[in-house]
């Protein structure tokens, strides 16, 4: 019964909670929205968006409240809007009109508002509200921006999504912005360091802007010049938010902007959208703006259309000019002028040519000396999104270049029609450091620093690499000699850029050649060159509304064409041992690089932390004699080498080991190439003494091949060597897959290590007589086109190849010479398995007949090849032989016949990068998912979830696969405090390894896992990762950076409270008072003997405060949670044994 009765006091909590916050928000979260049709325009799956709605009437009482952002007073408005993630956020909410102050009292229903968020620090909400409803675009420091919008003109029902979760790639736009127009000056090549400035004169520049429309676009968004405006103002909010925090540059709506707001397309003053778009609109909203507005009556002049494919500012920089200032124009082809999209990547793309930034993209020249973002580019000069294969992501990011912000502001410096306000918050001053000399092939940090009288500002840091260049996905890589390596990265709290990223060095990737969507874009330089840096840091000041300012600084790297700097990998450690680190010095001592001292950093967690310090400053020599303290055994150790007095660094390429007790180890066994006929194969491995072991060790093997021997050098040894094993007499070995043990056997102990002998030492040869012509003319696969004639019955073309992936497709097509009105067949080989047979299932391809021919394609040119997904990567061999059809059709190993063989070189690449490590199943209490591997991470979060109760413990059980005789290892993860992290103590479970299994359960399965008692209630995340781990060198899994060879998922655990406390509660409990204003004491009459823990939850049920007490005898604590909002709360207390809740309300 107490069961039923805990379950039925859990409902009527929730039920509780769900009720207050209908009855005290003005939103409320909804699993859909009545019309999905419109939420195609957004193009965003409907599993990404968060959907809500709105009450009206007590959302407009709230911001009717807001004080103007100018107001000295402050505000004391303070709003709920939903956030990042869907969850509901509160701001400090003020008026920040873009309406010019007449304009704005025609159309008091129009607003716009800033808001400063007080739960996420630096967090910027902007808003517009209309009789259309609300916008909002939300802007964080190191998560992305998030947009709202009303699904429909008029609805309540509101979608938060995120840009960056849009499905298309291309967008429906193109800036028809002649670039020789009125051009900003082209930019030094910043060959020495300047510190530049930025907008930092603590001045809020502000510009009269007119905005018109087509008829078309009033018509759009309803029909009536009130709809018009209500939408420029939702456009114009967020165009002010960019431009403002970058610049301090603001636009305000002119007061008789009515006046040139059209609405019958049949009458208005512009041309229809084909010709409009072509060029016409330009003079003609120049003209109009002339005569109706006035050239002294506004600064910069701009047209919204409804449709049409384009924009085009007119001209460049000519803000404040006269007939030409209103030239500009927007219409997107896809019919739908509103939207982020829409707004930002470009409304604002062509504001920002008439204030005077050029296009920053480089994936082809436009002369103007700002072409610095590879390809596409990703900032809001760029065309992320409209370059094809060169598109580096698929929607810009909001916020401008560094060179757009330059040239912008150099601009702006040369004119005078501007008014402007005084920015009360005083600016940051950027540092990006100094310049530097590194050597090539090496990466390395860009280290800036920041000032800022106030010191609790949110600093933002953007390191932009600024070389003016070509740069395209076609010669993207590190041998690039001039234009940008390295894309643009939104701005980040971190003042640090690691180039490239350091998980791409930790993963041996320090170079990127053919980059595609949604790839890295950076590489070292592996030639001599220079790259020149700019560093932009933006003020995101935590309490001023109108306090965005921007400042910014360049530094110079010379890279030299000179040895790489790296570290030499180590192999294992034993504590107590004394090893020797080393690393290529190269010539970085030399005098311009100038690295005289390193310092040496260790990590144990596979490079997620390097907290150990080896050593600091010291000599840059090459090596460092090291004795290795008392170290917690781990096999994820990393060595990091980096200039004490530059730049550069490198890691070592594997994780090591460190181990405790004296003992001895096999590894890096690694056998030699096979080659064809061989009877004699060879391995080396390394014996690695550990923690003073000096026993000598005699090396041994078991399980050859009949007949085969077996000779080691050396045959012993009582230190660390390298062992080279010999295996002969394998003449009369058939040809398999066969395994054997290396044993080493000292006075104390004996090891085996297993090692895997695939041998397969015969390639058949195959050779036609030459009495006839019949032969093969052409062969085309890939990159192969070799055309010949008949030089002999053999023809051997392995030193051309072609790169062919795994699990794509190639057309291969023949060619061949029947010798007069005869009729031959051909056939081709591929040795996928390297295995040196043809005889495999699926390594044949019939390419047909062809009759009488001279140099006719065979009857199945071209044909589909499909590279197996378990190809053996590196070179393998293709065979095609062509052979006169009576005697038969050809066969792989066949000599004398009338025909033809030709064999070529294949290498096999892996199926662009992703391999079959794969997790088949995970069971976990009610989840119970079988998969196979669409990619490598799947999200079920929305689909399998289960309850668990605190202190009870379940099962959990793991398949996997590990793509043949590799092995594996699992690893899941918990994240129990709900901090959005899975690095904290407890959190990690290890479900063991697996060997060359498919579908079958880890090493640990099933693993029992105990609900931590002090888990914060509610629904959290379990993410369960597999990875190929093979032998020494290669990483298991982690919770945030998991290779492509394997699999990463994440699935809902809802914790619930502990099964065997009573929920009845303590004997002589008082919570006083209540209600309180956040101070209440907790008092309790008795014998306590157990520690007391007292949680607050709100009315969501997400826990804002949890505090352990000692507790002996009476009871008596105070808790204070002066941060929390007015409204309803809920106390547990808890002893371990009982517990009972008690309802608050905080005044």
């Amino acid at each position: 019964m107490k069961a039923k009765l805990r379950y039925v006091f859990s409902i009527a909590m929730f039920l509780t909670a769900f009720s207050a916050i209908a009855q005290n928000s003005s939103w409320e979260k909804l699993r859909s929205v009545t019309n999905t049709e419109s939420l195609s325009k957004l193009e965003i799956p409907e599993s990404k968006v968060h959907f809500f709605s709105l009450d009206k009437v007590t959302f407009n009482k709230n911001t009717s409240k807001a004080t103007l952002r100018t107001s000295k007073n402050g505000t004391n408005t303070i709003i709920t809007i939903p956030g990042i993630n869907g969850e509901l956020e509160r701001f400090k909410l003020y008026e920040a009109p873009v309406f010019a102050p007449e304009l704005a009292a025609k159309y008091p229903q129009i607003k716009s508002y800033i808001g400063l968020s007080l739960d996420n620090p630096g967090a910027r909400l902007r808003m517009s509200s209309s009789p259309h409803g609300i916008q909002t675009m939300i802007s964080y420091i190191d998560k992305p921006n998030v947009f709202m919008q009303p699904v429909e003109r008029g609805s309540n029902q509101y979608v938060l999504y995120n840009k960056s979760d849009r499905k298309r790639i291309a967008k429906s736009f193109g800036c028809k912005t002649f670039e020789h127009l009125n051009k900003t000056s082209k930019q030094s090549s910043h060959t020495q360091k300047v510190n530049e400035g930025g907008a930092n004169n603590q001045t809020l520049q502000k510009f009269r802007i007119a905005i018109s429309t087509t008829g078309e676009y009033t018509a759009y968004h309803g029909g009536s010049v009130t709809d018009a405006l209500s939408a420029i103002n939702a456009t114009l909010t967020r165009v002010n938010e960019v431009f403002e925090t970058d610049m301090a540059v603001t636009f305000e709506l002119i007061a008789n902007n009515n006046t040139i707001v059209y609405t019958d397309a049949g009458t208005d003053p512009y041309s229809d959208s084909g010709t409009g778009v072509n060029g016409a609109w330009s003079t003609e909203l120049q003209n109009n703006l002339t005569s109706t507005i006035g050239e002294s009556n506004y600064d910069i002049g701009h047209l919204l259309g409804a449709t049409g494919g384009g924009g085009n500012a007119g001209c460049i920089g000519c803000v404040c000019t006269d007939n030409q200032k209103g030239s500009a124009y927007t219409s997107p082809s896809n019919g739908v002028p509103q939207g982020d999209l829409f707004d930002i990547d470009f409304v604002a793309h062509e504001i920002g040519h008439q204030m005077g930034a050029n296009h920053t993209w480089a994936f082809e020249s436009e002369g103007t000396g700002v072409n610095a973002e590879p390809g596409s580019g990703t900032t809001i000069m760029a065309y992320a999104g409209i370059t094809g294969a060169n598109n580096v992501a698929s929607s810009g990011n909001d916020y401008f270049h560094y060179f757009s912000i330059k040239q912008i502001l150099e601009n702006l410096a040369t004119k005078s029609c501007q008014t402007t306000e005084v920015i009360t918050n005083n600016p940051p001053s950027a540092d990006a450091g100094n310049n530097y000399n590194i050597p090539k092939g090496t990466p390395y940090v860009l280290k800036g620093a920041a000032t800022d009288p106030d010191g609790g500002d949110n600093l933002t840091y953007c390191w932009e690499q600024i070389d003016n260049g070509i740069t395209n996905f076609l010669n993207f890589g590190p041998d690039l000699t001039s234009g940008p390596m390295n894309r643009s990265l939104p701005p980040s709290t971190s003042p640090d850029r690691y180039i490239p990223k350091l998980s791409s060095v930790l993963a041996g990737n320090v170079e990127q050649t053919d980059p595609t969507l949604g790839s890295d874009w950076e590489t070292v330089a592996n030639v001599g060159r220079t790259l020149n840096w700019a560093l932009t840091v933006r003020d995101r000041s935590p309490s001023s509304p109108t306090g965005g300012q921007s400042s910014y600084d360049t530094m110079q790297i010379i890279v030299e064409d000179v040895t790489p700097f790296s570290v030499v990998n180590p192999v294992t450690w034993a504590q107590g041992s004394i090893q020797d680190i080393q690393w290529v010095v190269g010539e970085t001592t030399n005098g311009t690089i100038n690295c005289q001292n390193v310092n040496i950093l260790l990590s144990t967690d596979g490079g997620a932390n390097f907290s150990t310090v080896i050593a600091s400053n010291t000599p840059n020599d090459g090596s460092f004699s090291y004795t290795v303290p008392a170290i917690a055994d781990t096999d994820q150790a990393r060595i990091l080498i980096e200039a004490a007095d530059n730049i550069f660094y490198d890691v070592s390429d594997f994780n090591f080991s460190i181990d405790t007790d004296p003992d001895f180890f096999i590894v890096n066994e690694s056998l030699a190439p096979i080659e064809c006929n061989a009877t004699t194969v060879t391995y080396t491995f390394d014996y690695v003494v550990a923690n003073g072991f000096s026993e000598t060790t005699t090396f041994s093997a078991l399980g050859l091949p009949a007949g085969a021997t077996a000779s080691f050098s050396p045959e012993n040894s009582n230190v660390t060597s390298n062992v080279t094993l010999t295996i002969s007499n394998l003449g009369s070995t058939p040809q398999g897959d066969y395994n054997f043990t290396i044993r080493g056997t000292a006075a104390s102990i004996t090891k085996n290590s297993t090692i895997d002998f695939p041998f397969y030492n015969g390639l058949c040869s195959s050779v036609a007589n030459t009495t006839y012509n019949t032969s093969t003319t052409r062969v085309q696969l890939n990159t192969i086109d070799r055309s010949s004639g008949k030089p002999s019955g053999y023809s051997d073309y392995t030193n051309l190849s072609t790169d062919l992936n795994r699990n794509d497709s190639y057309n291969l097509t023949v060619n061949v010479n029947t010798d007069g009105n005869w009729t031959t067949a051909t056939r081709v080989w591929i040795d996928w398995n390297q295995n040196c047979s043809f005889d495999d299932p699926g390594e044949e391809y019939n390419l047909g007949d062809a009759t009488n021919t001279a140099n006719g394609l065979t009857g199945n040119s071209p044909i589909s090849i499909v590279v197996p997904g378990n190809a053996v990567l590196g070179n393998t061999v293709m065979r095609v032989s062509t052979k006169y059809k009576d005697d038969g059709i050809p066969f792989s190993c066949e000599n004398g016949f009338d025909g033809e063989v030709e064999d070529y070189t294949i290498n096999v690449l892996g199926a662009n990068t992703t391999f079959e490590t794969e997790i088949n199943l995970v069971a976990f209490n009610t989840i119970n998912q079988s998969s196979g591997k669409t990619s490598e991470y799947t999200d079920y979060t929305s689909t399998q979830s289960t309850d668990v109760n605190r202190d009870s413990t379940y099962e959990l059980n793991v398949n996997v696969t590990t793509e043949r005789d590799f092995t594996t290892s699992t690893k899941a993860w918990i994240d129990w405090n709900q901090n959005g992290v899975f690095t904290d103590l407890g959190e990690e479970y290890d479900l063991g390894e697996a060997t060359n299994v498919t579908n079958i359960a880890t090493g640990n399965a099933p693993l029992s896992i105990q609900i931590p008692l002090d888990a914060i209630l509610g629904n959290t995340i379990m993410r369960v990762a597999t990875n190929y781990v093979g032998n020494l060198g290669n990483e298991g899994p982690s919770a945030t950076n998991n290779g492509p060879d394997g699999e990463t998922e994440d699935y809902i655990i809802n914790v619930l409270p502990t099964i065997e406390i009573e929920q009845s509660g303590f004997q002589n409990l008082k919570v006083y008072p209540n209600p309180n204003n956040g101070e209440f004491t907790v008092k309790l009459n008795g014998s306590l003997t157990r520690n007391v823990i007292v949680e607050v939850f709100d009315i969501r049920n997400k826990l804002i405060y949890s505090k352990t007490f000692n507790a002996t005898g009476d009871f008596e604590e105070t808790t204070r949670i002066y941060y929390a909002q007015s409204g309803m709360y809920f106390v547990n207390i808890s002893d371990g044994l009982k517990k009972t809740t008690h309802k608050i309300i905080i005044r």
